[in-house]
């Protein structure tokens, strides 16, 4: 009987130093980590972007003489908007160069919340 809980006992062993080597294997670290934006860094980030996104407006607003009254500027009074599918095709290609511009210039990751959500919502409303 000894014997045959020695067995048990060297079987339950066995098994439990293969099922433990069967275990994820750690690896090293990468010698390089990118490391977290400083506040500085995402402070001046945020305060790019934002400068774009109040140029892009003002371009965006080229586009609308009528948005621009409301607003309650008094510029293009004596136009109104081009709703021709030429005009919209225009829009939609400024719409896209400014996409294209606004991921080519800027680190999302240095931004802040504030500045992140204003990326998204100019990317969806694409």
């Amino acid at each position: 009987m000894r014997r045959r809980a020695t067995r048990h006992l060297t079987l339950v062993l066995f098994a439990a130093v293969s099922l433990a080597a069967c275990g994820k294997k750690e690896t090293a670290a990468p010698a390089v980590q990118a490391s977290a934006p400083s506040a500085v860094e995402i402070a001046a980030e945020s305060d790019r972007v934002n400068q774009w996104f109040d140029a892009k407006y003002e371009e965006q607003l080229d586009f609308s003489p009528i948005q621009r009254t409301f607003l309650g500027e008094k510029k293009d009074y004596d136009k109104i908007d081009d709703l021709s599918e030429a005009g919209e095709d225009a829009q939609l290609q400024w719409a896209r160069a400014a996409a294209a511009e606004l991921k080519s210039n800027f680190d999302y990751d240095k931004l802040s919340l504030e500045a992140k959500t204003s990326y998204d919502v100019w990317l969806y409303q694409l």
